[in-house]
């Protein structure tokens, strides 16, 4: 029943903005999350379009990869949300008529999201002056020297300004990608995707880009006990004690309790 309530609503149409320079994993995380059909499992149903300066000719990515745009940027008008990947070189300079574009879908009212390094190219359309705005951890100095006018926040996954979204890397952007879908459709939406692309449903956007710190015994000791879990795993009709399993991962009992 949902499924058909999904399926026969209005899909939701989200505008992927393309040139030559953006990243094929943005690019990838965009198309998995509102390019793929799920609405018989009770997903919205999307209308993901690749816009670009010319809609017909293929955009270049690394990788000897392609992307085949199906809409000129005029279509940025019929869409519900603009998502703008990250880039291979952050200072590529998105062509004039895109900044153009995504000017006029601001000031229609329209959600504006950029990935990663994508925060470049809506600076350079000055859509995030006197704006909070992230990227990448390793790129915030960049961000505030190449656009001192934007307000860099220093540490979150994502965050929103005025309708305009941005996020830190390559995780951090699946993280909003979700979380747009959350705003939108609820949390079902996005659980029902996250599901799918076996992710967490859910990260808050103020949680830090990363913790240093050196890596805790328990994770290094995370690999070293993929044998004995295996083997517990194969011998379930078995007794398995703390003892017998410990000798097993090499570690005395009271460690490996």
């Amino acid at each position: 029943m949902a499924g058909a309530a999904a399926s026969a609503a209005a899909p939701y149409r989200v505008a992927l903005v393309a040139f030559p320079g953006i990243r094929a994993f943005d690019v990838a995380v965009i198309t998995e999350v509102w390019g793929t059909d799920r609405t018989d499992r009770g997903a919205p149903a999307f209308d993901l379009r690749r816009v670009a300066a010319d809609g017909t000719t293929a955009v270049p990515m690394r990788g000897g990869l392609a992307l085949h745009p199906d809409r000129p940027l005029d279509w940025l008008a019929e869409a519900d949300l603009v998502v703008v990947p990250g880039l291979d070189d952050h200072l590529t300079p998105a062509p004039a008529p895109v900044l153009a574009a995504l000017r006029r879908s601001h000031d229609r009212g329209t959600t504006v999201a950029a990935l990663c390094g994508g925060a470049f190219t809506l600076a350079q359309a000055g859509l995030l002056d006197g704006r909070r705005a992230i990227t990448h951890w390793r790129l915030l100095d960049l961000l505030r020297t190449r656009h001192p006018r934007v307000t860099v926040v220093p540490d979150a996954l994502f965050i929103e300004d005025d309708n305009i979204w941005t996020a830190a890397g390559t995780a951090a952007g699946i993280d909003l990608c979700l979380h747009l879908v959350r705003l939108a459709h609820g949390a079902e939406a996005a659980a029902t995707i996250a599901r799918s692309m076996v992710t967490a449903p859910f990260r808050t956007g103020t949680q830090a880009q990363f913790i240093e710190h050196p890596t805790h015994h328990a994770d290094r000791d995370a690999d070293a006990l993929a044998g004995v879990r295996e083997h517990a795993l194969r011998h379930l009709d078995e007794p398995l004690t703390v003892a017998d399993l410990a000798a097993r991962a090499g570690m005395s009992p009271r460690s490996f309790a």
